[in-house]
């Protein structure tokens, strides 16, 4: 078991094990340069097996997580060798399994376990169609995180493997007993083992959902999916054909596809006996009817002109009153009237998909779900919206720039049409090379250097701008791993500044001006740290250099919380900037510079604040703050009890006040190391 404290990868801190299985010890873990949780899992070793055999589990895994990407299924961020170890970074997923769910709440409710049942068969239907396709092989409550909105997440793909259609069958018995499909084990020594595939998981899911809506564990005695029924009538029928279709000990006697299950579970309900009863005794009376229906087509016809024209000035009118919605702060309202315009009024045009990205972005803090809920309509070709370019572009530089999930980004850029795009070759190679666990810098660096030569001929000033921003992130996210990053930003950021001095459109100005200023300060920084001990001299030169960005791009800014910049809300950008100045200020040991920032900019959020805007800005300036005085005081005494009373705790007091900072990993931290100076002076 690897000890608490222990920082992976120079960034991630073991904080708490949080779990164990048969092959890995799982924990919770911090990225302190994100200061964003991530859980990681750890092989366990054993003398008397072979290393490669106990991470063959463990790297299936890994490989698995890798290639996929859908909001039921983990992501997985990093794999890391540490100590003879392999530990694999992933997804940290709050909530609880739904075994323990069970166990402390019994039988869920009917209509919960459908909306389950349609997220898990969506996951398994997006596996299944990977190419190779990837079977899951061990569905289960225990498996199955409930998140605390409500939503769930599949775990644990330790015995998912790819299927292989020439296979006859599968070597080794792997799944749980009760939950497996009889393929999966043969007799009771393993004999007559089967080939698996998607059936193989259809059978879980129906075994895992028949105990979820009864309570009953397959597992237990008496071994057998009886009807759902059978334990509770007020249950549905259809809902129980679906189950026991699901759970046929024959795989051709089951669903054949899990486009097939979703079907019947988005209609369960007219599989139900009582809903056809229903049915029948309605068709007489539609029949006597249905003749009048003939006589409204031909007035429809009639109205179909002018109804088009009706239609486009709906469709205004709803992005009218989605913004207005949207700047009311009444975001649920303005998504829904996004949603409205293209599923009731016109699906084929882009602004309704942009707007909806936007607001979740922008305004919702939620990009997961804004893409998540436009991608959706791209992925079902809904009213060919998935050939318009500027949805696609939209979303796929937002899924590389605000997620950073390089892999989705690569699929929406390989969409766009190279005629109208030529740029989306270079896209889709640095996203693609970016989304890579371990990355061939050398050949990343030769694709950006074309990417920008090509650019610098481009004659369209606008897709110029674009292009040199993401080569501006790619080189960003790369300077600790590319030698010449920093030099290559400052270079691209300057040629984005020098094209920006002949543009006409002030809003688009202003927005590069600040985006290639961030950058610059970023790099400028990043070669002052790195030459610090060279050369310092030249070392104070770019630290100055850095300064002066992040005070061009504080003079820029508005203290109107409502506006933006680049997709980033104003008050994020400052606070930004005044972490970066201290920051800066720090390094070039002028603390008493740094603290006056941070003053300052705690002075004006205070006289500023706008609800969740203050919790957001003021977190990571009061953490900034403490810690920073907390050094200057380490460098007067290590004993703690000595330090500053009355300058610590006063900062201290005002930053307890800010919502949500008591949660913050750092602040609780600071709280923990000066706890002996506060208890000393009854603070």
């Amino acid at each position: 078991m690897t000890r608490v404290g222990t920082v992976l990868g120079g960034k991630y801190e073991i904080l708490k094990k949080i779990g164990q299985g048969g092959m890995s010890i799982v924990y919770l873990a911090m990225d302190t340069r994100l200061n964003k949780q991530w859980a990681v899992k750890e092989i366990k070793t054993s003398n008397k097996q072979d290393k490669k055999t106990l991470l063959k589990g463990l790297q299936m895994e890994a490989n698995v997580l890798k290639m996929v990407d859908h909001p039921v299924l983990p992501r997985i961020v990093d794999i890391i060798d540490y100590s003879g170890n392999v530990f694999v970074v992933m997804d940290y997923i709050e909530g609880r399994p739904l075994n323990e769910v069970l166990s402390m709440d019994g039988a869920q409710s009917q209509d919960k376990v459908i909306g389950w049942a349609k997220e898990l068969c969506s996951a398994l239907d997006y596996l299944h169609s990977m190419n190779p396709p990837i079977i899951y092989r061990d569905m289960k409550p225990s498996n199955i995180m409930l998140k605390p909105d409500g939503k769930v997440k599949l775990i644990d793909f330790g015995t998912a493997k790819e299927l292989d259609v020439e296979s006859l069958a599968d070597t080794t018995a792997l799944g749980t007993r009760g939950y497996a499909a009889p393929e999966q084990f043969g007799d009771s020594k393993g004999r007559g083992i089967h080939k698996t595939d998607a059936r193989t998981d259809i059978y879980s899911l129906g075994a895992t959902l028949y105990h979820i809506v009864t309570g009953k564990n397959p597992c237990e005695p008496p071994y057998v999916i009886k009807p759902i029924r059978h334990w509770d009538t007020t249950l549905s029928s259809g809902l129980e054909k679906i189950i026991s279709k699901c759970t046929m000990p024959n795989p051709e006697d089951r669903y054949q596809s899990c486009a097939e299950l979703m079907y019947d579970l988005e209609h369960y309900e007219e599989l139900d006996d009582a809903f056809r009863k229903e049915c029948f005794q309605k068709m007489r009376s539609f029949l006597i009817t249905a003749g009048l229906s003939v006589c409204f087509g031909i007035m429809a016809v009639v109205g179909y002109i002018g109804n088009q024209k009706e239609q486009s000035s709906n469709y205004e009118n709803m992005i009218r009153e989605g913004f207005n919605y949207t700047v009311q702060g009444r975001y649920d309202e303005a998504a829904g009237v996004y949603v409205d315009a293209i599923t009731e009024v016109d699906g084929s045009r882009d602004t309704a998909y942009i707007e909806l990205m936007n607001l979740y972005i922008n305004y919702m803090d939620d990009a997961e779900t804004g893409l998540s809920r436009v991608t959706y309509y791209v992925d079902q070709k809904y009213d060919n919206i998935h050939q318009n370019q500027d949805v696609l572009l939209n979303v796929a530089l937002n899924y590389f720039e605000v997620l950073k999930d390089y892999k989705s980004s690569a699929y929406y850029f390989s969409m766009l049409d190279l005629n109208e795009h030529p740029e989306a070759e270079y896209y889709s190679t640095i996203a693609m090379a970016m989304g890579e666990l371990h990355v061939d810098y050398n050949e990343l660096l030769e694709n950006l250097q074309q990417f920008e030569a090509t650019n610098d001929g481009t004659t369209i000033s606008i897709n110029k701008l674009m292009n040199y921003r993401l080569l501006c992130i790619v080189y960003a996210r790369n300077l600790n791993q590319m030698d010449t990053a920093a030099e290559s930003l400052v270079q691209v950021a300057n040629k984005g500044l020098q094209l920006l001095e002949d543009y006409e459109d002030d809003s688009i100005k202003a927005e590069y001006y600040a985006v290639y200023n961030q950058y610059l300060a970023l790099a400028y920084e990043h070669l002052g740290e790195s030459l610090a001990e060279t050369n310092p001299e030249a070392s104070k030169e770019n630290y100055n250099k850095a300064l002066e960005c992040c005070d061009f791009i504080l003079s820029m800014l508005s203290w109107d919380t409502e506006e933006t910049i680049d997709s980033v809300a104003d008050y994020q950008l400052r606070e930004a900037k005044y972490c970066q100045k201290a920051d800066i200020y720090e390094a070039l040991g002028q603390y008493e510079d740094a603290c006056e920032v941070y003053e300052t900019a705690e002075e004006a959020y205070y006289k500023t604040a706008k609800g969740a805007s203050y919790k957001d800005a003021s977190i990571s300036l009061y953490t900034g703050h403490l810690s920073l005085l907390c050094e200057m005081e380490e460098q007067k005494t290590t004993n703690v009890e000595l330090w500053d009373y009355d300058k610590l705790y006063g900062l201290y007091e005002q930053g307890s006040k800010v919502p949500g900072i008591e949660d913050d990993y750092r602040w609780k931290q600071l709280t923990q190391k000066l706890s002996p100076l506060f208890e000393r002076n009854g603070g």
